[in-house]
């Protein structure tokens, strides 16, 4: 069974100590990591609520990615691939600063499923927190496809067996599709001495941000075909 992902978003999340009055979008193509022509799109009037440079936070948009880098925090999020833009925009900027020392690193996967029906969206909602044990807060809407209550948001972790890090994913009803599902992971990393160089971490994410970007997916679509109780 195919699942359509609507209004996907990948990004890469960087944990350290930034200074985010540095990362203006001049710097950057100062760089040449992001194109001279990309500076107009960013400055003019239409994106000037979308731009932020403080020392506290620095926020703007490319045509392709949002970029947020607070004190201790460096993201970078694309709603389309490829993947390897976001790729490229941290590699590159760090590749100058690979002295940095970043405490942990992640991956995230989120988009929004739509449903056939009602009745398959409340399948899904009572196979993974059976409504049964919740009589007394739900009463009568415990069955039923047009309930108003029930499933509001599950969350699951998974440690890591090299202990590095985790994995969480959280389901909850989609704002975006009707009736819809939308689902988010992370593929959260430490590094085991604690801090590491941008250098190292750079490479790491080179190395592993197609496979962890695919099984995040299939995580996605494995629950919510298992939730469905579907079987070819």
């Amino acid at each position: 069974m195919n699942l359509c992902a609507e209004r996907q978003q990948y990004s890469i999340v960087l944990i350290g100590e930034f200074n985010p009055a540095m990362f203006q979008p001049e710097w950057f193509s100062r760089n040449n990591i992001i194109a001279p022509e990309e500076i107009d799109v960013i400055r003019n009037e239409l994106s000037q609520s979308s731009l932020i440079v403080t020392p506290q936070l620095t926020i703007f948009k490319t045509s392709q990615l949002n970029i947020k880098i607070e004190q201790k925090r460096f993201e970078v999020v694309a709603e389309k691939e490829p993947l390897i833009s976001i790729v490229d925009f941290v590699s590159k900027t760090f590749n100058d600063l690979s002295s940095f020392a970043i405490k942990a690193f992640g991956f995230n996967y989120s988009a929004h499923y739509k449903i056939i029906d009602m009745e398959t969206y409340q399948r899904i909602a009572d196979n993974l927190a059976p409504k049964s044990y919740w009589k007394t807060l739900l009463g009568d809407e415990i069955t039923g496809v047009n309930r108003k209550s029930g499933l509001t948001a599950i969350q699951m972790r998974k440690a890591k067996e090299d202990q590095t890090g985790y994995y969480t994913v959280i389901l909850q009803p989609s704002v975006f599709v009707t009736p819809g599902i939308f689902m988010s992971c992370n593929d959260h990393m430490e590094k085991k001495d604690e801090v590491n160089s941008a250098e190292n971490v750079i490479q790491t994410i080179n190395d592993i941000y197609e496979s962890s970007f695919k099984f995040m997916k299939k995580i996605q679509t494995d629950v919510l075909i298992e939730a469905m109780d579907y079987h070819e």
